[in-house]
This record gives structure tokens, sequence and C-alpha cells, in this order.
């Protein structure tokens, strides 16, 4: 589900509001990575929050129970109010909702998290998304979804890492998206997985090739005018040996998902994709910063519709290229990595740089040459509010710039990766 690109943040309020459970024990309840998955991992120090700093202040902090602290429903949630202002959607708000939960009673469950939002805009624009990423106890299941509803015009530039500014159109569709995935594990960290996908877009309309211009987005032959209908599988391999889902310090991530659309369950084209995603993070040595790594690899396959070809900003998580409209760069293969250094700055502040590059290929545009021959940078700086201790949860507030775009302005759930 497309995000809001580039939005200018005006104002911001969290309403963080624990439950009984939030008590604080000194004592780290994440699941760390086993010590066969990373080597000599110790607990992170527990910080004082930001609601815990604003109760403490306002004499409504009381003694930790240990209990509570250990209960498996335990939950934090937060919401976010929000307003932004951009060129393409006008003046906006909305609300986000993100929490953590534990199903577990052991550090051996990791915590689950959910994110969702809801906005309107003054261009008639209109969203409501749910993410999920839930760990059942023990984490021998891991169900993750993406669903999302709404009315959104999708900027679009043809396909190819060179295409120029002039080439934008405003493409308008309503979208349903539901994505589920289950993971269930094999050994240790490492899971198999399989998924059920639905993305249907109806009323999809260039505007400029209405008023009669031929555009780049138009000219691609799948997906580009009426109703474009896609219900697929996908298979996973999954490996997580992050100590945190949420705001992970050391251990690695890998995951592998091809994705496969025939014709006979519904879907106007016959498709594949294959994503590709590694991530690692290094913990600094004598600090409590962390060099965070990211870099994957999206290809597609046969009769791909062109708004679910690999492009920036529209990676599963929705977190890659700050510093890029969503779509910018479009192409039947995307490479892209990232660097990005955490730190921590004191109790429940930190702040991030980070640096990213988009390798789109010229696949299927008849341009000659390398397959993938331009690079575009992207670069950030922003920071992090812990929300709740225990679960790390946080709030990241993002100012990003590119060469291409110049400016943009992110609030959002979390790590970034």
């Amino acid at each position: 589900m497309h995000r809001p690109a580039a939005a200018a943040l005006a104002a911001a309020l969290a309403i963080t509001a624990p439950a009984p459970a939030l008590a604080r024990t000194g004592e780290p309840v994440d699941a760390p990575a086993p010590a066969s998955t990373v080597a000599s991992a110790q607990p992170q120090p527990q910080d004082t929050d930001l609601p815990e700093l604003l109760a403490r202040a306002t004499g409504l902090w009381r003694p930790p129970d240990r209990t509570l602290a250990r209960s498996p429903g335990r939950l934090s949630w937060t919401v976010l109010p929000f307003l932004f202002a951009n060129p393409l959607m006008g003046i906006g708000g909305g609300a986000a909702a993100i929490g953590a939960f534990r199903l577990g009673s052991t550090p051996a469950t990791s915590f689950s998290k959910f994110e969702s939002s809801v906005f309107v805009t003054s261009n008639g624009q209109r969203g409501l998304v749910l993410r999920t990423d839930v760990r059942l106890p023990g984490d021998a299941w891991i169900l993750v979804g993406d669903w999302g509803a709404g009315a959104f015009p999708n900027p679009a530039w043809g396909l190819g890492g060179a295409t120029p500014a002039s080439n934008e159109t405003t493409v308008h569709r309503t979208q349903l998206q539901l994505h589920e995935t289950g993971y269930r594990r094999l050994t240790g960290r490492l899971y198999a997985g399989a998924g059920l996908w639905l993305d249907d877009f109806y009323g999809i309309e260039d505007q400029r090739a209405a008023a009669g211009e031929a555009t780049a987005f138009s000219s691609y032959p799948f997906g580009t005018s009426g109703r474009s209908f896609t219900l697929g599988a996908t298979i996973n391999l999954l490996y997580d040996g992050r100590d945190s889902t949420l705001e992970p310090t050391r251990g690695a991530y890998l995951l592998a998902r091809y994705r496969f659309e025939p014709a006979w369950l519904g879907d106007d084209t016959n498709w594949r994709s294959l994503y590709v995603d590694a991530r690692t993070y290094l913990p600094i040595p004598g600090r409590r910063d962390v060099l965070a790594l990211w870099a994957y690899e999206w290809s597609s396959f046969g009769d791909t519709p062109y708004l679910l070809l690999p492009a920036i900003g529209a990676d599963p998580e929705h977190r890659s290229g700050r510093g890029f409209t969503e779509g910018r760069y479009t192409a039947r293969d995307i490479a892209y990595a990232e660097a990005e250094y955490r730190m921590h700055l004191w109790q429940f502040l930190g702040a991030v740089a980070a640096v990213n590059l988009t390798a789109p290929s010229e696949r299927g545009t008849g341009r000659p040459g390398a397959l993938f021959q331009t690079v575009h940078p992207g670069f950030a700086t922003g920071l992090r509010l812990l929300l709740d201790s225990p679960s790390r949860s946080s709030i990241a507030a993002d100012v990003a710039w590119s060469p291409a775009e110049g400016f943009a302005f992110y609030l959002s759930a979390n790590a970034t990766f």
C-alpha cells in the first residue's frame, strides 16, 4: 500500500497507553539470539523511555512489579496524530497506531508488533493500512500481514533508471491489498513459509494519457488502465537471528521470497518475482552505537502489472529509499543497499545517519548497454524516541535528501530496517 511520499511533518503528538504490565524490572525481556547465532551477545542496558520519564516527572510512576512485567499478555501501544503537506497530496492528516506485545512468558518468545494508519487529504486521497508481525510462543510460528485499502494518485515515470522528471504522470487508482504469510520454524532461527497475496487495482487512469498525451506509463502493456487483479502465492525461506524485531542491535536477517501468479488463479496475466533481502547489525566496541547494513535484489519475470513491478520504496515493509518518492524508479530489477549508523544519545533519545543506493535495471526498456547503468544515492538523518524500553518500540522522525528530488520528511515506527 502506497505511503504518503515526502510528507512534510507539521505536527506530531504521541499518546502512549501502556497496559498494567508495563512495570519495569531492569531485566532484559526481549528474546536474544542464541549463542550459536550471535557470538557473545549481551543484553542491552534498559533505558528510561519517554513515557516513564514523563510519568516520573509528574509523580505518576510506580515501583516495578516483576510478576506483571513477565506477563505473556504484556502490551504497549501508541497513537500518533500527524499532519503533512506536499504538491501531490495537498494538505492532509490522519492517525497512526503502533504497538508491541508478547505472546510467550519466556525469553524464547520475541515481541510481536503492529503498525496501522489512516489518512485523508485535501486532494481526495484516503487510505487505511495495517501491518503485523506476530510471534507465537517460543517463536515456533511467525505470521506476517500487510493489509491495506484506499484511493491514491500514484506518480509514475516509466521503466528504468534514466527516466527524466518530465516523464512524470499521475496515475489514479483504488486499491485493495491483502498479503498474509505464515512461517514455521525448521531449526534454530531458520523458517520456511508460504503466503497468499491479493492485489486488486481498479479505476486505473493515467491523467496525462486521458488528456491525449503519450506517456511512458501507458506505453507499458500490463496493468496500466482499467483494472488489474492478481491472486497468487509465495514460498519463503527466512533466517531471523536478530536480537529484536523492533530495534535490532546485533545479529543477521535473511529472506528469500518467490512469488508466482498463474492465470488459473484468476490473474489477468502470468508472472513471477524473486525478492532476496539481507541485513546485519554490528555493535560498535565500547559504545552503545550500531552500524546497520541492508541490501536487497528484486526481479520480476513475465507479464508483471506495472504497479507490482520492483520499485524504490515498494519493498515488503515500504522502508527503502528515504529521499525518493515511492515508485520514482521502477524496473524489471532493483538492486538496493543502505548503511545506517545508529547513535545512542541519552536514555530515550537516539539519532541516525544513513546513506542508500538504488540501481534500477534497463531490462525491457530497449536501452543498449549494461543491465544496471545508473545508481541513485539518497541521504537521511533523524531522531529516535524510545516509547517502551522492554520491547524497544520507538518513533522515528527523519529528514532525507536526494539529488533527484531534494528534501523529504518521514515519520514512522521503530527502526527503518
